[in-house]
């Protein structure tokens, strides 16, 4: 039984899919008997565990952990047949080799803080190095010796083939704002919310990082993921026509816009994204809108408002109905793919209308003339109440709008937001000069 509260204060009780957690929960527990050693030996290199610390300024509370990391690691290097071995570094010993500088920008590694209003801190990160591939390993709970064991043979479990299913991750390279750093402020990357959705995935996956400028995708891929495609080259959007063509899965989460800050007002505004992969999606028979879809049904966003007291403009924070975070629940959800199943609710932020082509013109695309179109499924829509917008301002006017802080468009209806597509289609360069042969 699953429990949701709604934001009324009423709750929404539904029975879990006993069927999905079954067949998930056998799959962990296979995965996770697993022997040690046989995942040793499937490594195709050996695995190198790098442990960072900076014992000068550790914590008391975690004085002890390293000793923790050498003994568990030295367990399994003596049953690694020489797998296995381990590294420590002290990236403040100048005769490491290794700088601060150089965690960050080999890694992203940034030292832990002792507390919120502390300036002092410290490195307790561990790495996991086989052949080209890392891995950061986090420790969950205690940091005590189980938990230190449980990481790093996860870890080792999911860098070892024939373990589990591989998925390829393709994240965009975000360039740094130039009207920003004229101003001297610092542009927050947005990795942190793929690292979530990395780490996510890595529960039951193996996930790879992928390059496609070469103009391939690595053959070894269970499903291809894209991940707000941006600045693409001509290379790279031939890599995801040709794993297509190949019969792979492909997962792609993008938008027309961006989300960020201005610059100058601080206020929030979109802009549009270049490079991306509309032209391959359209021919497959799909389009994102050049919209973004707004919901009375939405989660609540902490927002800067203004108001006047005393004849002043005043600028606070309000946790205000924000119409761009589309709230997905119940109706909105389909109940015929397992793709979404088990899932209660979906929050889609800045989302645009996913527009699905006719079933005749979706055929044309088809690989051959007699082909069917293929099985579509709308996974996800906005509720009957919700509307589009083009406009690029998405700072809500309270005063001007006071009931959702935007204006409230004609045409009312549900978007479709999410959808599958599953069948046969044409290459988008069927007709066209490869890129590879181009260059």
């Amino acid at each position: 039984i699953e429990v949701e509260p709604f934001r009324d204060g009423t709750l929404d009780v539904r029975l879990r899919n006993l069927e999905y957690d079954l067949t998930r929960t056998i799959k962990k527990v296979v995965y996770g008997f697993q022997s040690i050693d046989a995942v040793l030996a499937a490594l195709t290199d050996p695995a190198v565990l790098t442990l960072y610390v900076t014992p000068d300024t550790l914590p008391e509370e975690f004085a002890t952990v390293p000793d923790t990391v050498q003994k568990v690691a030295t367990e399994l290097e003596t049953q690694s047949n020489g797998k296995f071995s381990l590294k420590i570094v002290n990236p403040d010993d100048p005769s490491s080799g290794v700088t601060r500088q150089q965690l960050l920008d080999q890694y992203g590694l940034q030292p832990f803080t002792e507390s919120f209003l502390s300036t002092d801190t410290y490195y307790l990160h561990m790495v996991l190095q086989v052949g080209s591939q890392g891995a950061l390993i986090y420790p969950s709970g205690d940091m005590t010796e189980a938990d230190i064991r449980t990481s790093i043979e996860s870890s080792l479990k999911r860098m070892s083939s024939g373990f589990l299913k591989v998925v390829g991750l393709w994240l965009p390279q975000i360039q740094p704002d130039p009207q920003m750093a004229q101003m001297g402020q610092t542009q927050q990357p947005l990795f942190s919310t793929w690292n979530s959705l990395s780490q996510q995935l890595q529960q039951d996956y193996e996930v790879q990082n992928v390059d496609l400028s070469s103009g391939q995708a690595p053959a070894n891929l269970d499903v291809l993921v894209v991940i707000a495609p941006q600045n693409m080259t001509d290379k790279e959007k031939y890599a995801i026509d040709q794993y297509l063509m190949r019969g792979g899965a492909l997962v792609v989460a993008g938008s027309n816009f961006r989300a960020q800050p201005d610059p100058f007002s601080g206020a929030l505004a979109v802009t549009p994204i270049e490079g991306g992969i509309n032209e391959l999606l359209a021919h497959y028979g799909v389009e994102i809108g050049d919209s973004l879809v707004l919901d009375p049904n939405n989660e609540p966003f902490p927002i800067t408002v203004q108001r006047q007291v005393n004849g002043f403009n005043v600028q606070e924070i309000q946790a205000l109905d924000y119409p761009y975070f589309v709230d997905v629940r119940g109706e909105g959800m389909s109940t015929e793919s397992p793709i979404i199943a088990n899932l209660p609710a979906v929050t889609l932020n800045w989302v645009s209308p996913v527009i699905v082509q006719s079933a005749s013109a979706v055929t044309d695309t088809a690989a051959t003339a007699d082909a069917t179109a293929p099985e579509v499924v709308t996974l996800l829509s906005s509720s009957p109440e919700s509307w589009t917008s083009s406009s690029t301002n998405i700072q809500p006017d309270m005063q001007q709008f006071p009931e959702y802080g935007f204006p409230v468009g004609d045409t009312r209806g549900a978007q479709p937001l999410a959808v599958s597509m599953r069948g046969s289609f044409k290459s988008f360069y069927a007709d066209k000069e490869s890129p590879l042969a181009a260059a």
